[in-house]
This record gives structure tokens, sequence and C-alpha cells, in this order.
């Protein structure tokens, strides 16, 4: 792995893929046209019984495709997803890895944790939040704050905001 000296308003390695927001936009449309057939269905039959596994199925499919973002996030800058960490332990740059509540975490959404060689490197938040608020809240708690292109929790829905230790530097594979 070669580390570069990272400039995030033009960094490739925060980018995911045109690919990967494609499928996952894809997989929405499936789930929601499997719901909307299965909603249309007024009474108890085998009709309603096979529209329901074709959204529990289509939803497999979209939580696969998200997964799929995510890990291949977390590979472009040098990491992978693990176990829950808090601000403080990010801040710190060591965690447990254990599952603990975080008064922060509601701040930040929907969380993914990214780990590099058993150590905290960031948390990318899914949030409803504007980003002058992740902003903030970020460079009050001391992180390097970067705005992703779209979250592959819900594209339009949430922004992907990503919080890492000062001075970390991504670095691709």
């Amino acid at each position: 792995m070669n580390a570069a000296i990272f400039d995030p308003s033009t960094s490739e390695l925060l980018q995911i893929g045109a690919v990967e927001y494609a499928d996952i936009a894809k997989q929405e449309r499936a789930v929601q046209r499997a719901r909307e057939t299965f909603d249309s269905i007024r009474h108890p039959s085998a009709r309603a019984v096979e529209a329901l596994r074709e959204y529990y199925e289509r939803f497999r499919d979209l939580e696969g495709a998200r997964e799929n973002a995510r890990a291949a996030f977390a590979e472009k800058i040098g990491g992978n997803v693990g176990a829950p960490f808090t601000l403080d332990e990010l801040r710190a740059g060591t965690a447990t890895g254990l599952a603990r509540v975080n008064p922060c975490d509601a701040f930040v959404g929907i969380a993914d944790y990214l780990w590099q060689n058993c150590r905290p490197i960031g948390v990318v938040g899914h949030t409803r939040r504007a980003w002058r608020e992740c902003y903030e809240f970020g460079t009050s708690q001391g992180f390097q704050v970067d705005a992703l292109p779209g979250s592959w929790v819900g594209p339009g829905v949430y922004i992907a905001v990503l919080y890492t230790r000062r001075g970390y530097i991504p670095t691709a594979p």
C-alpha cells in the first residue's frame, strides 16, 4: 500500500464507484416495485405469499448491494468495516471493539465503523442532517470531516460524511 498526501477535495479515494450507486438504485427500485405489488393484493392468497417472498428477496439483494458498496469504500481507503467504537476511541486511535452506547452516535446517524490493522480509522455517518451541521460537529470534536458523494444506505435520502482522526491519510490498496 502506498500512502499519498491526502487532498479530500480531489481524492478519488473518497468516491465509491458509479457501478455501486447504480446497483443500489436498481435494487431500491426493485424493492419498491415488489412492495407495491404486495400492497396491491387485498386478500390472502398464494399470489400474496409469492409477492411477499419476492419483496424479501429484493430486499436481501438491496442489502447485498449496500454491503458491497460499504466494503468497496473501506477497501479504497485501506481499511475494512468492523465493530462499533466510540468517537473517543476514534480520537485516541485505539479501541476494544466492544459495542456500547455512544451519545455522539445519535448525531452521526447510521454508521459504518472503519478499521485498519485493528485500529479505528474513521466513521462514515449516513444522516439527514445538513452538511454544515455535520462539519461543525466533527470539527468541534477534533475530527477531519469529509463529504462523500452519496450514501450507500439511502442515495438521495441521506448524506454520507466521513469522520477521521486529524492527520489520518487514507491509502489505496
